[in-house]
């Protein structure tokens, strides 16, 4: 069985463009509540913890970004994955080598992770 244990947030990418031209009306922590909120079902990782399974056999860590944002940056390690990929996608291309396994998701933001 699959056990998505949390998320990444990775928000530099936020500061540099805002949300539709308006990044200074946001702060970070309000984004991270609003992400909280909205995905109470999801658990939350910190960077450390992220940091200490990526060495670990026990866990994959899955970035769920474009192409393009994968292709400038990830962690050592992380598998792309399309973002809005189904569960049912999920389990049959990765079913197998995750299970057992610790499931991490991360994103830019924390949406489409949590997703």
């Amino acid at each position: 069985m699959l056990r998505p244990i949390g998320k990444l947030f990775i928000l530099a990418a936020l500061l540099s463009g805002g949300l539709s031209g308006t990044a200074s009306a946001f702060s970070l922590e309000q984004v991270e509540q609003d992400v909280r909120e909205d995905y109470p079902e999801i658990r939350h990782v910190t960077p450390e913890f992220l940091e200490g399974q990526q060495s670990a056999e026990s866990a994959l860590i899955f970035d769920v970004r474009e192409e393009d944002e994968y292709a400038v940056s990830h962690l050592p390690g992380a598998i792309r994955i399309t973002p809005g990929m189904n569960a049912r996608s999920f389990l049959k291309r990765f079913g197998t080598q995750a299970s057992g396994k610790r499931v991490i998701f991360y994103c830019s933001v924390g949406v489409r992770s949590s997703q």
